[in-house]
This record gives C-alpha cells, structure tokens and sequence, in this order.
C-alpha cells in the first residue's frame, strides 16, 4: 500500500486546490511566490504555511503535509493484527526502526543509531516519528531493526 497522490485542480485565478481527510490544500500565488498552505490545520505542529518559487514545490510541500497526516493517523488505525517490518516500512512509504526500549518509530530519511535511539538528523533537528505499540512483530535486536521500504535501498 502506498500513500496517494493529492488531486489537484486549478481554479479560474490559477491557484490549485486538493482535497485531503483533514482539510483543503491550497496553492496560490502571492507576489511572484507559491504559498502551499493546509487551511484546516487545527493549529497542529508542522502545518504552517510555506512559500516556494514554483507551484510544483508547493504541491511538494503539500503532499509532504498530507503524507505526515496520514502517517499520524496510524496512532489511530488498527491494520489487522502485527505486521512484519516490511510491511510497514512498505505501507508508510519511510524506513522505521526500533530503539533499545523496543519502541518503533518512522523517519523522513535513513536514519543512524546512536546509543541505542534511531535519530534522522537535518539541519540540526533530529527527527522520529512514533508508531503505534504492538503494532509490529519482531524478534531481534534494536541495532538490525532498520527496515527501508522497497525501492530505497539505493538511497543508503
């Protein structure tokens, strides 16, 4: 399973709409610059409204935001029993990988392990994402927990 693309459609002033589960988002230009934005953000962290030279990295943006929103949805979804960690890496599209708590978590890019934690360092912030508990079946150890979704091992 992967997540689906954003529909988008232009409107007659040549701003894009998309629709997600959350909200709508927009693509408009304001003063030679694209502003992807999420309009029913709920105030919630990594949802603020950013601008971009082309409208295509604005939709990157976007999707970027939607993709976010449908992986914190996985606190709320139950797949049906525990998944191997392919299968989930496969099913949110992003490697994850289980700390020495046995806590397991996504990230936005291949991540390193250091002290027993999964971090994914960029631009100086570290970033991990919490998966449901009981989630996945696994039976090794924290340090070969890594799994990469198919088609990222090029990436290493």
């Amino acid at each position: 399973m992967r997540i689906k693309e954003l529909q988008w459609e232009q409107d007659h002033s040549g701003d894009w709409t998309a629709y997600g589960f959350f909200g709508a988002f927009t693509v408009e230009e304001i003063d030679g610059w694209w502003e992807g934005s999420l309009n029913d953000s709920n105030d919630y962290d990594g949802f603020e409204s950013s601008d971009f030279p082309t409208a295509e990295e604005a939709k990157a943006y976007c999707q970027q935001m939607f993709e976010n929103q449908v992986r914190g949805a996985l606190l709320f979804v139950d797949l049906g029993g525990k998944k191997v960690p392919k299968d989930v890496a496969n099913f949110i599209g992003k490697p994850i990988a289980m700390d020495l708590n046995g806590r397991w978590c996504w990230y936005p890019h291949i991540p390193v392990c250091v002290g027993g934690f999964w971090n994914d360092f960029c631009h100086e912030n570290i970033f991990s994402n919490p998966l449901p508990d009981g989630l996945i079946e696994y039976k090794g150890d924290y340090s070969h927990s890594l799994t990469v979704p198919d088609g990222w091992e090029d990436k290493r």
